[in-house]
């Protein structure tokens, strides 16, 4: 609601049955202006598979995108949900490390959620040269 129907790609709302995925995926990365990365508490360790998170395995689609959004330069906007950290160099792959030095922004779920929502965007249409269409006051 805040850039306008159509300009944002979510993977979970923007990916098609029928599709593949992957390709999807990059095609949205190599067009897009910002990416925002949503972290929650346990990012770093989430789907952890014999002794492995997720992020530390190959093949995994979120490591993907941020080393994609790495290699082409894009400007990340990462979120931090409540009381989440980032995470330190040795939780991430070699191919993603120096990611957890771009600075964050905190978004708290209870009252002050409009008003961090409203910071995010502001933040993510100046980081990717973006005007906002319907932002709500």
């Amino acid at each position: 609601m805040y850039f306008g129907r159509g300009v944002t790609f979510r993977d979970i709302d923007s990916l098609q049955a029928g599709r593949r995925f992957p390709e999807d995926i990059r095609t949205a990365l190599d067009n897009c202006a910002v990416g925002v990365i949503l972290m929650g508490e346990k990012w770093a360790a989430f789907g952890v598979e014999e002794g492995v998170p997720r992020i530390l395995r190959e093949g995994d689609y979120v490591r993907m995108e941020i080393h994609r959004m790495l290699e082409r330069k894009i400007p990340i906007l990462t979120v931090l949900l409540n009381d989440a950290d980032m995470p330190r160099a040795e939780q991430l792959p070699p191919d993603i490390r120096g990611f957890e030095t771009i600075g964050a922004a905190r978004v708290r779920t209870g009252r002050d959620f409009p008003s961090h929502m409203h910071y995010l965007a502001e933040h993510a249409a100046a980081a990717g040269g973006l005007r906002l269409e319907n932002y709500p006051e």
